[in-house]
Order: structure tokens, then sequence, then C-alpha cells
């Protein structure tokens, strides 16, 4: 892939990534299995995020001389603090659903044949309350990502440039 070529595509799973940041409702994730690289990242766009025990997640770009290409550099210190996050990016050893669960990056943890059913019970409780708290509530729980802008710009001007 050229860098032209990895430019367009990244632009397109940013821009998908902000578009899950930025949707006025919350949005939910039921993990049932395996999240790694740009499918964690995914997760991190997610407002809740539910998963059976037996998920494993994984930023693994790192072994392949990558940075983590839609955020996750910025966006997972937020859910799991600073040194979890380093050792998470640094390693990118697979962890589960229960560790995930415990650092805030996992929300829930959920049978399989229950996951789908907590998400939306979940979905449902908030769709009972007042939209525009709901909507106001998101936006401003999530402005502090904002100020990780240009370190992600920063990042993705040298991701294709590692190794």
């Amino acid at each position: 892939m050229t860098d032209v070529q990895w430019r367009r595509q990244h632009a397109i799973f940013e821009q998908g990534a902000m578009a899950l940041r930025q949707c006025p409702v919350p949005v939910i994730a039921a993990v049932n299995g395996a999240a790694f690289g740009g499918g964690c990242e995914t997760i991190l766009s997610r407002d809740f995020v539910y998963a059976i025990p037996a998920a494993r997640l994984a930023l693994t770009e790192v072994r392949i001389g990558i940075l983590p290409g839609t955020t996750g550099t910025q966006q997972l210190p937020l859910a799991v603090g600073e040194r979890r996050a380093k050792e998470i990016l640094m390693t990118g050893r697979p962890f589960t659903a229960e560790e995930a669960c415990g650092c805030g990056l996992n929300n829930k943890l959920c049978e399989p044949d229950k996951l789908i059913d907590e998400a939306l019970a979940t979905a449902r409780e908030i769709a009972e309350n007042t939209p525009l708290a709901v909507q106001r509530i998101k936006r401003s729980a999530s402005i502090a990502i904002r100020r990780f802008q240009t370190e992600r710009d920063w990042a993705g001007e040298r991701y294709p440039r590692v190794g």
C-alpha cells in the first residue's frame, strides 16, 4: 500500500470513528469474540462496551511496526489510564474481557446468551430519559477527547513511517 492509498484508507477509518463519537445518541458495543487491532480501536469509539467472558481484545499494531491508526493511542489512555494504556499499546499482548472490565475498557461482562439482551436493556433504559439531556451528557463527557486531536494528527502523520 502506498502512502497515498494508506492516507485515503486512514481518512475513511478516522471519519467512521469520528461519526461514532459524534453520534448524538449513545452507541453500545456488544463484543462476542475477538476484537484485535482495528476491532479493538472501534470499541474505543463506543459509549458503552458489553462483552462475553470469552472475548479477547488487543491492540497488536506494535507487533508489525505500526501505530494504532484510529486514535487508539489517544482514546485508550482516557479509558484505562496512561500506565495501563502504555502497557497494552507497547506489548500488543491480548487481554480478556474480564481484564478489560477491571481497567474500565469494558462496562459489563455478560453471558453469551444474554449479551444482546443486556445491551438492548441499557439502550431502552437510556431511551426512557429526556433525549436532550442524554445528548448533552454525551457531548459534555466527550469534550476531553478534543484536546487530543493535535496528538492524533501528529501520530497520523508518522504512522506509515514507523519501523
